[in-house]
């Protein structure tokens, strides 16, 4: 587990990498997890292809959504 402390009203996806490069290995020779899961927050190119740079599989969801929006105009 890793805390890095950040600007208030920072997106989160921009501190992905740096959270990832502060977890302490747990055993050797392994150091870095092998998969991250993360939310749509994180879904930005960026992020995967730090994750790639690391050797890390992403699984991170995906911002496109198929369902329709909560927010649909009602005609009155």
């Amino acid at each position: 587990m890793a805390v890095v402390t950040s600007a208030a009203n920072r997106n989160d996806h921009l501190e992905l990498a740096t959270v990832v490069d502060a977890v302490a290995p747990v055993k050797e020779p392994t150091g870095r997890p092998r998969k991250v899961r993360a939310d749509k927050g994180d879904d930005y190119p960026p992020c995967r292809k730090a994750m790639s740079r690391r050797g890390i599989i992403a699984r991170i969801a995906r911002r496109v959504s198929s369902r329709p929006s909560a927010w649909v105009a009602i005609g009155t």
